[in-house]
Order: C-alpha cells, then structure tokens, then sequence
C-alpha cells in the first residue's frame, strides 16, 4: 500500500521500550533462579547455577534503571530544546 505509514517507535520511545524490555528480563532470570533453587535436590551444580543466574538478575535491573535514567535525561535535554 503506497502512502501508508508505519509507526515506528523512535528516540525516547526506543529507550522506554528498553527499559522495559530489560526489567522483564531481570523478572525473567529471577524466576528461572527460584526454578533452579526448587530444582535443587542437594545438587551443588544446580545451586551455582542459581546462583549465578540470580546475580544476572541484579546486573540486568541495574541495566533497566541505567537505561530509564537514559530516557530521563533525553526527556530534560528535548525539554530544554524547545
């Protein structure tokens, strides 16, 4: 279809959309631990693995609220643009 438009997302929007898609992320790997500590018959692979994937949980919620301060920050610089 010619002349049709796709909204695409862009700028803050793109930053919002990743923020978000990084806390579902974190929420994601916070589940598959509390899957893998359930899993866990006395099995010491199984709690470093959910070890190890809880604390990529933490390191992708920091990334989550590193990005949304990013989204912040572009918000105030077009604030000030305009």
């Amino acid at each position: 279809m010619s002349g049709s438009r796709i909204d695409c997302p862009v700028g803050g929007d793109l930053v919002a959309r990743a923020a978000q898609r990084a806390v579902w992320a974190s929420k994601a790997l916070e589940h598959a631990a509390a899957d893998l500590r359930e899993a866990d018959s006395g099995d010491e692979a199984l709690e470093g693995l959910a070890e190890l994937v809880s604390d990529q949980a933490g390191a992708v919620s920091r990334m989550a609220g590193d990005i949304a301060s990013r989204e912040q920050v572009e918000d105030v610089e077009a604030a000030r643009v305009r």
